[in-house]
C-alpha cells in the first residue's frame, strides 16, 4: 500500500492542526451516525411502534487524541496549550486531511483535560467534536446563470451525496427593475 508522508491532520475553524506543531489521532470517526429513536410502547400491544417515519439521524460525534509534543519546557507546554485550547472551542467548519472534499459542521462542548508525558513538557488531550449527521460537499454543487429572462429555464442540480438532501437557492437581482413574478418549481427525478 502507499505510505503517508505526514500524518493526517485536520482543518477546523480555516487553521490547520500542524499550524499548531500537533499530532492526531483517530479515536472514533463513525462511518453512519446513529438514526434517531422514536419508538412508541403502546400499553396492552407488543413490541413498539416506529414513529421515524422520515427515517432522520441524529448528530454525531467525532474524537480524536491530540498532542503538543515539541516544546521546550514546561511554560511553553502551558502557553501552548492555551493557544490551542482556545482554537479548539466554539464552532466552525472542520476537514480532516484524509478527506479533504468533505466537511462538517462542528462545535465543541467538553471539556479537554491535558494528560501530561512524565517528567517530560509535553502532553496530549482528546477532542469530542460534535458535529451535524452528515458530512457535505467542500465545494458544493453550484449552477451560475448570469441572466435569467422571462421564459422557462431548467436547471438539474445532481446529489452526489449518498443521502437525500434538500438544498439552498439563491437569487441575486442584479438589474435595475423589480423582480415581479417568480415561480420556483422543485421537481423529483424521474
Amino acid at each position: 500500500g502507499d505510505i503517508m508522508e505526514k500524518p493526517i491532520g485536520f482543518t477546523f475553524k480555516n487553521k490547520h492542526s500542524s499550524d499548531f506543531d500537533m499530532y492526531v489521532k483517530s479515536i472514533d470517526r463513525t462511518v453512519k451516525p446513529t438514526m434517531n429513536s422514536s419508538e412508541i410502547t403502546i400499553p396492552g400491544r407488543h413490541g413498539s411502534y416506529d414513529n421515524n417515519i422520515n427515517n432522520t439521524y441524529a448528530p454525531r460525534d467525532i474524537k480524536v487524541k491530540c498532542g503538543s509534543l515539541k516544546n521546550k519546557n514546561w511554560y511553553e507546554l502551558r502557553k501552548n496549550i492555551r493557544i490551542l485550547a482556545a482554537w479548539l472551542s466554539g464552532n466552525g467548519i472542520l476537514i480532516f486531511d484524509d478527506e479533504p472534499d468533505k466537511m462538517y459542521n462542528a462545535k465543541i462542548y467538553e471539556a479537554m483535560s491535558l494528560e501530561q508525558v512524565e517528567l517530560y513538557p509535553g502532553g496530549t488531550f482528546d477532542v469530542t467534536f460534535h458535529c451535524q449527521p452528515f458530512a457535505e460537499s467542500v465545494q458544493l454543487n453550484q449552477i451560475h446563470v448570469d441572466s435569467i429572462t422571462d421564459f422557462q429555464m431548467d436547471f438539474n442540480v445532481p446529489n452526489q451525496g449518498t443521502v437525500e438532501t434538500c438544498c439552498t437557492i439563491r437569487i441575486k437581482n442584479n438589474g435595475n427593475s423589480d423582480i415581479n413574478r417568480l415561480v420556483l418549481i422543485r421537481k423529483g427525478e424521474i
